[in-house]
């Protein structure tokens, strides 16, 4: 009796051993038939992901280049009819504050008078191959904002906000070459090399395959107008200052945004946003300037929003006199 529940307890484990392994590959093969990444892109569609973009300089007390705005956080990776792949990063100007000065920063295609130290001509935009030497250019495409930034030498110059590079083999992280500029200084991001006689600074592009999701295209389109009539009750006013004056010693003008005759039905609100960024000008000289309002709701008369215009010229070559220039303001209403 005591051997015949031994065999029997012995079959039980035995059986408990095997549903345990089927379900553990089970499971396996259902996470890896969920996982997502370079493998599973597929021909003539379009896709997004999460990245983060990383131009560490260990200089100045060590500052992410990346940051500060420059780069949106997401790319748009294409794959043609062939199976060619290619990403797409969209730019902005960023903004740093570096030993106490205001740093606009931006990607430059043509710098003037450039930092020649690192070893790749600057103004270059590439991906580096798997060998971490090689820079592919071919299938490499950029656009240029309407906008402008300033360079060092106090030049407003296009800066660009858009570049498409080839996504030549898998991986999760892509090292890439641009001149970073600003109205300080500017460099070319790139790997080390035995032409560079200052030290290089990599751009790494890490993409996060987890969060790749399909761009859907609709199968039809059609286009159809409606009239849109909407009655507001009661009504507001927003003050917004019709000058904005600039302390030429701390570079910065603070001004309010105030809520007046505001008749408004329960739950009803208004909103105001301003350009984050502008310039002024005398003559042919411009000069860039940030712009920061707080944020918040207008619900009854008096409420107000503070503003900040802090201009970021550096004063070298400045030419004496009046700039001006205008800040545009959008005054949303929300009904209850």
């Amino acid at each position: 009796m005591h051997n015949q529940t031994k065999k029997t307890t012995s079959r039980l484990l035995s059986m408990l051993v095997a549903a345990v392994m089927i379900l553990a590959a089970f499971s396996l093969t259902s996470l890896t038939a969920l996982a997502a990444g370079y493998d599973d892109l597929e021909d003539g569609k379009t896709y997004v992901a999460d990245a983060d973009l990383s131009c560490w300089v260990s200089a100045m007390g060590g500052v992410q280049f990346g940051g500060g705005g420059i780069f949106d956080g997401q790319v748009t990776i294409n794959v043609d009819g062939s199976g060619n792949k290619s990403f797409t990063m969209n730019f902005a100007t960023g903004g740093f504050t570096i030993y106490g000065v205001a740093a606009v920063t931006f990607l430059d295609a043509n710098p003037e008078n450039p930092d020649t130290s690192r070893g790749v001509t600057p103004g270059t935009i590439g991906i580096y191959a798997q060998d971490g030497s090689t820079i592919i250019t071919d299938g490499v495409s950029y656009t240029e904002s309407s906008n402008t930034a300033v360079n060092p030498f106090e030049n407003p110059v296009p800066y660009i906000n858009s570049i498409t590079f080839p996504l030549p083999y898998d991986a999760n992280a892509y090292n890439l070459t641009f001149y970073l500029n600003s109205q300080v200084m500017g460099m070319q991001f790139c790997n080390p090399n035995a032409q560079a006689t200052g030290t290089p600074y990599p751009a790494v592009l890490t993409i996060d395959w987890d969060s790749l999701e399909e761009v859907k295209t609709a199968d039809e389109t059609a286009n159809q107008s409606a009239n849109v009539i909407y009655e507001v009750t009661g009504g507001y006013e927003v003050k917004i200052p019709a000058t904005i004056n600039v302390n030429s010693t701390t570079k910065v003008g603070e001004y309010t945004v105030e809520a007046e005759n505001f008749v408004l039905p329960a739950g009803a609100y208004v909103t105001v946003t301003a350009d984050t960024a502008g310039s002024v000008a005398n003559g042919g000289k411009t000069i860039p300037f940030t712009n920061t309002l707080e944020s918040g709701k207008l619900l009854i008369t008096g409420d107000t929003l503070d503003g900040t215009v802090i201009v970021t010229e550096t004063g070298n070559g400045t030419i004496p006199g009046t700039y001006t220039g205008t800040l545009e303001f959008t005054i949303n209403y929300y009904a209850e």
